[in-house]
């Protein structure tokens, strides 16, 4: 997915009443744990993953984080994704 793709696809859950987006780099930094094979809890499927996150880079990139080696980096917003996971997150309720 492009990052628009992927935030389009958060945005629309309607999963447990809808609220969800693309979580920040700091949530994934959260999310992450070696302790686990894939890098994170696997109920998440990330499995080592690329992830786009929510925040923004200048007017045409994005942020993503990669699970196979906890690497943070921008690629242009429509670059296909096509190693990742869409992780959609919202406040607790």
């Amino acid at each position: 997915m492009t990052w628009l793709d992927a935030t389009r696809y958060a945005e629309t859950l309607a999963v447990a009443g809808g609220g969800w987006r693309l979580p920040t780099r700091s949530e994934l930094r959260d999310i992450y744990d070696d302790a686990y094979e894939g890098h994170a809890d696997p109920l998440f499927l990330i499995d080592r993953n690329w992830v786009w996150t929510s925040e923004v880079s200048g007017t045409e990139d994005a942020w993503f984080f990669n699970f196979e080696n906890k690497y943070e980096g921008t690629h242009p917003r429509e670059w296909l994704l096509t190693r990742g996971r869409v992780v959609a997150v919202r406040p607790a309720r």
